[in-house]
């Protein structure tokens, strides 16, 4: 056993305090989880002889590429799994799936997210409902639409371009500083009236969550203001309409905490990452 395998196993069992290696999901979920109790540490950061007791990822398809790097440090790994399986995935593909992380513990962000994957019953495969914090922003709401492509989806940057020829005001952020602060995000969403994003729930209820209006291909949003669209050529005449609107972000913002209560999901994550799974050794890969 290595060194820093003797570290993160005697801190593990001794210590109460936890340490997350983290691997971002490249969503605004990056800054809800350093809202929990546990210090959380990118995971292009690392310190040796540090300890850490939990390596957390967010990316199904990089299992393999960080087995033995688990397994030789003796960390415990947690996957968060925030999307619907690929629409290319059969039956086989979600068997391998479950097979290969039977030894990790496995996030559902959502019930129906767990039922998609066909989770079953395991201590493995745990459901945690999303939550939102309650946000206070002191910017003007000035900006008309406010388009979020984290993933650098180049229909994205094609359905900007197409928007902002109508709406000239519109902007895209694609790139959030991991060093910014949860508040910073608040700002720099609550400045638009209007949010679009198709890549991640969790960044269309942030958005609700700062008093936006959302346009989204998600009709599983608990929200009256989340506004589903499959077609975008029509996304211009929605826009106006929503402007038109005029809804009251306080009206908007009350709804999405209520619907997604943040102190429940933190929680729940609390729980996960404190609780018996940091002292329990798993040393099966």
């Amino acid at each position: 056993m290595n060194q820093q395998a003797v570290i993160n196993t005697a801190h593990s069992v001794l210590s109460k305090s936890t340490a997350v290696l983290y691997d971002p999901a490249h969503t605004l979920f990056d800054f809800l989880i350093k809202d929990t109790n546990s210090t959380i540490f990118n995971n292009t950061d690392i310190v040796q002889n540090y300890y850490y007791d939990f390596y957390f990822s967010n990316k199904i398809f990089s299992i393999n590429n960080i087995r033995s790097f688990i397994f030789i440090n003796h960390l415990k790994h947690i996957i968060g799994i925030h999307s619907d399986p690929p629409a290319s995935f059969k039956k086989e593909d979600l068997y391998i799936f479950h097979d290969n992380t039977k030894y990790f513990t496995r996030i559902f962000f959502g019930q129906n997210l767990a039922d998609s994957w066909r989770a079953g019953q395991s201590e493995n495969n745990i459901i945690i409902d999303y939550g939102v914090p309650e946000t206070i922003s002191n910017v003007e709401r000035t900006i008309p639409v406010l388009i979020l492509n984290l993933e650098n989806n180049p229909q994205i940057d094609n359905l900007y371009r197409f928007i902002q020829s109508h709406i000239k005001e519109s902007i895209m952020i694609k790139n959030i500083s991991s060093g910014i602060s949860i508040q910073e995000v608040i700002d720099m969403i609550s400045k638009s009236k209007i949010f679009i994003d198709n890549s991640s729930r969790i960044n269309i209820l942030f958005a609700l969550a700062c008093g936006c209006q959302t346009i989204s291909s998600f009709k599983d949003i608990k929200s009256s203001f989340n506004n589903y669209i499959e077609d975008y050529s029509t996304v211009v005449p929605l826009i106006n309409q929503l402007l038109d609107n005029n809804n009251d972000p306080s009206i908007i913002k009350n709804e999405a905490t209520k619907n997604y209560p943040y102190n429940e999901f933190l929680d729940k994550l609390n729980l996960v990452l404190n609780g018996n799974l940091k002292s329990k050794e798993m040393f099966k890969l």
